[in-house]
């Protein structure tokens, strides 16, 4: 952090690489919210724009602040970069992105992007079109769902999610039985 602002003292301007990353996007690609909140606190002065996006993917700086599974840069980039779930050239969002990372920093991730943007639990997305709410059965993360599903489900739904839940997990073992 000390190196970066007594690089910027000295008048050395950030630029972008040859994928077209901003020091935004490899801060928050590196997790590191002190330098994500200074770049963006300075970002007028340093002609940076919170909003652009690389030339590999299209992908903005909260694409890479998902990836690096820190909550708090994610919350940053949000809170005063004013991000929203602009889509990369695939089509596929920040939500995308945090459902495809595994670990509980990346449940951690995808509670803040949803709790922000809750329209974006009923989005069908993909191929499949599938809801984040299908990822959740599919998962087995029964809290999520619980979490993030409409007010209008009734106390049984979430019974029947089991059923479906243990007849997949038997289907997918039958099937794993059946082609070994």
């Amino acid at each position: 952090m000390k190196v970066l602002q007594f690089a910027l003292c000295l008048g050395v301007r950030p630029s972008v690489d040859v994928a077209g990353r901003t020091v935004l996007m490899q801060a928050a690609r590196a997790g590191n919210r002190p330098a994500t909140v200074y770049l963006l606190d300075h970002a007028a002065e340093l002609q940076l724009d919170p909003h652009a996006v690389d030339t590999a993917a299209g992908e903005s700086a909260l694409f890479y602040g998902v990836r690096s599974g820190s909550g708090p840069v994610v919350d940053t980039l949000l809170d005063n970069g004013r991000l929203r779930l602009t889509p990369n050239a695939a089509g596929l969002d920040p939500v995308d992105c945090a459902l495809n990372e595994t670990g509980p920093a990346a449940s951690d991730v995808l509670r803040t992007l949803l709790d922000r943007f809750p329209e974006a639990v009923s989005r069908r997305r993909g191929d499949t079109e599938l809801t984040v709410l299908h990822r959740f059965v599919e998962r087995g993360q029964l809290s999520m769902l619980r979490r993030y599903a409409p007010d209008n489900y009734e106390a049984g739904t979430f019974i029947i999610i089991i059923i479906i839940i243990i007849i997949t997990l038997k289907s997918h073992l039958f099937y794993c039985a059946f082609i070994a």
